[in-house]
């Protein structure tokens, strides 16, 4: 797999979460926006990523910019469907693990080659 830039990569985990914008509320009214962000899971991670909205910034561009701070902070020390699966899971895993998606890690690394990776 070549280099993953930070666009390909917040861009194929939007297409794998899928909701197209911030007026899509799924699992239940839980999620919010494109990236499908839990709010318990939205403050852990601009935690751990230690990244704050902007004054008048928007939720999609806030989303965006603390995904890219997400994938800085990971890309040495996991490849980009781990940090997918760790969204989407809510935790990290590998591929060896029993909770490992793989349909969700095939759909993750079809939406990079899209995206020329």
């Amino acid at each position: 797999m070549s280099e993953v830039l930070p666009a390909q990569f917040v861009g194929a985990l939007y297409e794998v979460e899928g909701g197209p914008s911030l007026s899509d509320l799924p699992d239940g009214g839980r999620a919010l926006g494109r990236p499908q962000v839990h709010p318990d899971a939205l403050f852990d991670w601009a935690r751990f990523a230690d990244t704050r909205p902007q004054l008048n910034e928007t939720w999609d561009d806030y989303l965006d910019s603390l995904l890219r701070a997400i994938y800085a902070a990971l890309s040495a020390q996991r490849t980009p469907v781990q940090i997918a699966m760790w969204w989407h899971l809510g935790h990290p895993c590998v591929e060896t693990d029993a909770d490992w998606d793989q349909e969700y890690a095939a759909r993750f690394t079809a939406a990079l080659a899209k995206r020329g990776v």
